[in-house]
C-alpha cells in the first residue's frame, strides 16, 4: 500500500501507532508529576464539580458510658465545601514546510521500496522511521496539557494557591485564584541557626493538636543544601560513624543523613528531595517548586492521594469537526489529537479539559523559610 501525508495523518490506526511510540520513547524530562499525588475523577457533563475539603478528619476518642446509659449522639464533622469547574487545555503545533518536506521524502523512500522489495524487514524498517519522526509532534500534544496541571498542583502544594494568568496564554485567557486553606507557618531569621528544631516545634509538636500527622517534608536541591544541610544545628548535632573514627559530615550531607537524625529524634517525617522542570517556553524551564518553601504531606499510597485530577471530555470528541481531520484520543479517551491541513498549514492540535482538586488541604501543610536570609 502507498501513503501520502494526508493518508498517514488522516490514518487514526497510524496516530495511534505514532502515540504508542511517544509513550514508549518518553524519558526523565517528560515526567508527568501530578499523577504521583492525584488520580482521575470525572466531573459533571458541564464540567462543574462539587468539592468537599476536609474528606478526612482525626477519630474522636469513644465516649465511657454507664452499661444501662444511652449512646451520646455525635454529628459528623462538618466538611468545607465548594464548587470548581474544569480549565479548558488545547494548543495547535504548526509543521514548518522543512519538517513537512523531510516527512514527504521518509514516505517517498517507504512507497519506493514497497514497489521495488520484498524485503519485509526493511519496509517496516522504514515505516518505523516514519513513526518516530512523528513521535516527538504527537509527545508535544501529550504533554503539553499535562505540564500545565503540574504547575498549577505544584503551586497548590507550596504555596496554597495558583492561577493562570494571560500572560501565561498566548490567547491571554485567564484562570482565577484557587485558593487552598493550608496550615502555614513562616520563619524568622532568628531561626536560620536551629532550623531543625523549629520544624519539630511547628510541623509536629504544635500540629499534633490540629490533628496533623506528616509522612513527608518536600523541598528542591537547593532548599535542602541552604536550609537544612547548611543549619549550624544540623552540622553540629549530626557525625559519622566508620569503625573506631567518628567525624564531623564536613559539610557534605545528604537526605538519608538528615533523616537518620530526623528518626532518631522521633519526628515522623521523612524529607524528600523535588525538582519538577517544567518548560515554559522554547528557551526557558522552570523548577516548579519553588525555593525557600518545604511542603508536608500525609502518608499516600495508590489508594490515598491529594484528591482528584477533575476531567471531562472536550465537546469536540463527541461532536468532531468535520473538514477531513484524524483524531485520537489520549489519556484513556479523557482528551484528543487531531490532525488537519488548511492553507496556513499543516497542524496537529490537542483538546483537554481538567483541573486539580485537592480534598485534604487539612492534612497538609507549608513552611515559609524566605525570611531565614
Amino acid at each position: 500500500m502507498l501513503f501520502t501525508i494526508d493518508s498517514l495523518l488522516n490514518s487514526p490506526k497510524f496516530i495511534k501507532a505514532v502515540i504508542d511510540r511517544a509513550l514508549v520513547t518518553m524519558g526523565e524530562l517528560d515526567k508527568v508529576f501530578w499523577k504521583d499525588y492525584l488520580v482521575y475523577e470525572k466531573a459533571n457533563p458541564d464540567g462543574s464539580f462539587k468539592t468537599y475539603m476536609g474528606t478526612q478528619v482525626g477519630v474522636i476518642a469513644g465516649t465511657v458510658i454507664d452499661r444501662y446509659a444511652g449512646k451520646p449522639v455525635r454529628k459528623r464533622h462538618a466538611l468545607t465545601r465548594g464548587f470548581g469547574e474544569v480549565a479548558c487545555l488545547g494548543d495547535a503545533y504548526q509543521m514548518d514546510n522543512t519538517r513537512l518536506e523531510r516527512l514527504s521524502v521518509l514516505i517517498e523512500e517507504y512507497n519506493a521500496l514497497n514497489i521495488q522489495s520484498t524485503n519485509g524487514d526493511a519496509i517496516s524498517a522504514k515505516m518505523d522511521e516514519i513513526v518516530d519522526f512523528l513521535a516527538d509532534d504527537v509527545r508535544q500534544c501529550m504533554l503539553a496539557p499535562m505540564k500545565r496541571l503540574d504547575i498549577m498542583l505544584g503551586e497548590l502544594r507550596f504555596k496554597g494557591a495558583t492561577k493562570v494568568d494571560g500572560k501565561a496564554n498566548k490567547q491571554g485567557v485567564s484562570v482565577s485564584d484557587m485558593k487552598l486553606p493550608i496550615y502555614t507557618k513562616a520563619a524568622a531569621s532568628a531561626d536560620k541557626d536551629n532550623i531543625l528544631s523549629w520544624l519539630e516545634t511547628e510541623f509536629v509538636d504544635k500540629v499534633r493538636t490540629k490533628g496533623m500527622l506528616f509522612a513527608t517534608a518536600e523541598m528542591n536541591r537547593h532548599t535542602f543544601n541552604t536550609r537544612i544541610a547548611a543549619s549550624k544545628e544540623f552540622q553540629s548535632k549530626f557525625t559519622m560513624k566508620f569503625g573506631d573514627m567518628e567525624f564531623n559530615t564536613g559539610g557534605i550531607v545528604t537526605p538519608d543523613m538528615v533523616n537518620r537524625l530526623i528518626e532518631s529524634v522521633g519526628m515522623p517525617f521523612r524529607v524528600r528531595i523535588k525538582d519538577e522542570y517544567v518548560q515554559v517556553s522554547e528557551s526557558e524551564s522552570v523548577n516548579i517548586v519553588p525555593d525557600d518553601r518545604i511542603s508536608f504531606l500525609p502518608f499516600m499510597n495508590d489508594r490515598t492521594r491529594l484528591g482528584y485530577m477533575r476531567w471531562k471530555k472536550p465537546y469536540e470528541m463527541t461532536d468532531k469537526v468535520n473538514d477531513g481531520r484524524a483524531y485520537q484520543d489520549i489519556e484513556g479517551g479523557r482528551g484528543f489529537i487531531s490532525s488537519k491541513r488548511t492553507d496556513e498549514g499543516r497542524f496537529m492540535e490537542y483538546g483537554f479539559e481538567a483541573i486539580p482538586d485537592i480534598n485534604i488541604p487539612n492534612k497538609m501543610a507549608i513552611a515559609d523559610l524566605s525570611k531565614l536570609g
